[in-house]
């Protein structure tokens, strides 16, 4: 349901079977070809994913830690 509602608001979304981390990145250097893209979030191993598919990556692309709400690193990937 949360899904439909998103896709109704144009967002893109992708439902992921099991572990999402490969899922999200690849699906965020995708999104990267047409616009500037961010992926948030507090797991390394996205880093280390970004890190390794950022090659097909055509725009900005950036990790956001978002460990602490007030104060966050964002890292261009």
């Amino acid at each position: 349901m949360v899904s439909d509602e998103l896709r109704k608001r144009n967002c893109t979304v992708a439902n992921a079977p099991a572990d999402a981390d490969v899922l999200v990145v690849k699906t965020a250097v995708e999104q990267s070809v047409q616009r500037a893209t961010t992926v948030i979030g507090e797991d390394t191993d996205l880093l280390v994913l970004l890190l390794y598919y950022a090659r097909d990556a055509k725009k900005r692309l950036y990790f956001r830690s978002d460990k602490s709400k007030i104060s966050c690193q964002i890292y261009s990937v």
